[in-house]
């Protein structure tokens, strides 16, 4: 039986790291526009950072659609590269970084993939509709960066880069970083990030038990976008 390839651990933490950024800042945001302040101990607590994030407010879905559009490609990457050797990761060819980008397909995701569509090309500009900044839409950002920050903690632990980046995980790993972990976790932040998206516009009233339920998908205009973006 031919073993697999070992996990390019290191290359997978910097793409979680990324990811993880962009949804921490954008979690901050949701929280000025819909408490007036950042109320997480674990965000940056400065004042002109928080200055600044509330000078970009209200929230747009424009801005929603490129900050989760940004996360999303570092958790693809970060996926579709798991077994790639590191050197090849960092040389990144072209061909690779296409094949890298795209939506996983495969387990465990299958019931995540988009319904199929007939539609072409870009999808359409998101717009200047704003987003509701309700506690709804706070706890699935919530939800979507302590479990990548999770995640993102396993993969720097197995990478053994603790001690030199001075990380500690902010609770105890109960696992090991390896690809069942990796994909279990990975769905559902994937889930997290749609529910995000679809409750953007929602009253916390109009979110359902069935919403919560409901099952999840890609977002197509998403999955469109990466594809258009990348050829």
């Amino acid at each position: 039986m031919k073993k697999s390839p070992p996990l390019a651990i290191r290359s997978i933490r910097l793409d979680l790291g990324e990811a993880l950024g962009e949804l921490e800042e954008l979690w901050a945001r949701i929280q000025i526009a819909a408490f007036g302040k950042i109320l997480a101990k674990e965000l940056e607590p400065r004042k002109e950072y928080a200055d600044r994030l509330a000078k970009r407010l209200p929230l747009t879905d424009s801005d929603l659609f490129y900050s989760l559009d940004h996360a999303y490609h570092h958790l693809n990457f970060a996926w579709n590269c798991r077994r790639a050797p590191e050197e090849r990761v960092r040389a990144c060819a072209d061909a690779d970084f296409v094949r890298w980008s795209r939506f996983p397909t495969g387990a465990p995701f299958l019931d995540l993939q988009p319904l199929p569509r007939r539609a072409k090309g870009p999808p359409r500009e998101a717009g200047l509709a704003l987003v509701r900044p309700t506690c709804i839409l706070h706890a699935y950002a919530q939800l979507a960066v302590r479990h990548l920050g999770l995640l993102r903690d396993m993969a720097t632990a197995a990478a053994g880069e603790g001690s030199i980046l001075g990380c500690k995980p902010a609770v105890p790993l109960l696992e090991p970083f390896t690809e069942e972990t990796f994909g279990r976790h990975l769905h559902r932040i994937y889930r997290d990030l749609d529910t995000l998206w679809a409750c953007r516009r929602r009253a916390d009233a109009a979110v359902t038990r069935r919403t919560h339920l409901r099952r999840a998908r890609f977002p197509w205009v998403f999955v469109v976008a990466a594809r258009h973006r990348l050829g």
